[in-house]
């Protein structure tokens, strides 16, 4: 999951999974960071574009644990 906040101030959480595209937008803009998820849906993000890109990357570098893992 990634936390976000929206352009209107709410903190939302989102699948990394669900992820189709990170767009950046024009300074001027209210929002500098547009997501698209594979639900057709679009976010408008008020976290600046490094930022997001920092989280989604990270987000992509961690293993999933398992409910079956017996690594342990």
């Amino acid at each position: 999951m990634i936390e976000l906040v929206t352009a209107s101030g709410l903190r939302r959480s989102v699948q990394f999974e669900r992820i189709v595209d990170i767009c950046e937008l024009p300074k001027e803009k209210r929002s500098s960071v547009v997501i698209s998820l594979s639900t057709g849906e679009v976010i408008f993000v008020a976290d600046s574009y490094d930022e997001v890109m920092d989280k989604y990357r990270n987000e992509k570098k961690e293993p999933v644990p398992s409910a079956n893992d017996t690594s342990q």
